[in-house]
């Protein structure tokens, strides 16, 4: 009896080990992912054969620009391989010192100085606003929410719990990043309308339709159609206190991820110290410091 008791303890103290390495392992991955975000900017320059955006009086206006913007670039490129049927350009960059945006060649070639310049624009809006941080917390959110969702999924069947997580992810990364996404596009392009002038900013929308072709009426799963941006352009010129409502929606919405990324960040925390001390996630009356009462969970924000 003593032995098996004794055995009873070992597997015990393994079972709490391997929760806790688990919950390490969460925790190291996203570690890592915040160190990939970051240095992101640099991986991309790597991997994509670019060059210097020529030196002269459009480079001199963008980089004003930007300053104008709230973005200090550190960079200012041209994808130099890809053909004129590749007109579009990003943003790369959520950390200061390391923002960069990135033209196609083709989207040089085609457009003109202040179509260009509107293009730039929209880019600039997304760092200036803090898009692609939003993004970096939505993330790893995602990962800090797996470990108390496999928690509570434990006491379900093996498939159903597989099945309840996998919809779960599908729903986060098609739904709700499809919808965030989509939101914060309309509010850069709301943004570069009013830095570059709505002309200017419409004149390059619609070259990128008429280039498009058919495909401009075809919206995708992070953007809105370009038919349906130049109608939502066309009311904002028309009505400044349209932008304004976008303008503070996404400014809630920013603020919400902030909060649903603390929340789930904490949920992480607690359940890691708990497993870590080879405690019951469930157990309420051990509270992890000395307080009068437990400490509350917060709930997910979305």
């Amino acid at each position: 009896v003593t032995f098996a008791a004794g055995r009873i303890e070992d597997l015990e103290a393994v079972r709490a080990a391997i929760e806790g390495s688990r919950s390490l392992d969460v925790a190291l991955c996203a570690g890592v992912l915040a160190i990939l975000f970051a240095v992101s900017p640099f991986l991309v320059l790597l991997a994509w054969p670019t060059v210097s955006f020529p030196s002269g009086a459009l480079r001199e206006r963008l980089e004003k620009m930007a300053l104008r913007m709230g973005v200090r670039l550190r960079a200012l490129r041209v994808w130099d391989e890809r053909t004129q049927a590749h007109v579009n350009a990003c943003a790369v960059g959520a950390v200061p010192g390391t923002r960069a945006v990135i033209f196609t060649r083709g989207i040089c070639d085609l457009m003109d100085d202040d179509e260009l310049a509107a293009v730039f624009c929209h880019e600039a809006a997304h760092l200036a606003r803090g898009h692609l941080a939003a993004y970096g917390r939505l993330a790893l959110a995602f990962l800090f929410s797996l470990g108390p969702l496999r928690e509570a999924a434990r006491p379900l069947p093996g498939w159903l719990a597989c099945s309840l997580l996998a919809a779960y992810a599908g729903a986060y990364w098609v739904c709700l990043l499809g919808m965030i996404s989509r939101r914060l596009e309309t509010e850069a392009d709301l943004a570069a309308a009013s830095a570059a002038g709505f002309g200017a900013y419409l004149s390059a929308l619609r070259k990128v339709a008429s280039l498009l072709g058919p495909a401009a009426a075809q919206g995708g799963w992070r953007h809105l159609s370009l038919s349906r941006r130049l109608a939502m352009l066309e009311e904002a010129s028309a009505d400044p206190h349209r932008a304004q409502r976008v303008f503070d929606s996404c400014r809630r919405l920013r603020a919400g991820l902030f909060v649903f990324f603390h929340s789930n960040a904490y949920r992480c925390f607690r359940y890691s110290c708990v497993h870590a001390a080879g405690d019951d996630v469930h157990a309420p009356s051990r509270p992890l410091v000395t307080v009068s009462t437990p400490l509350p969970v917060p709930h997910l924000f979305f």
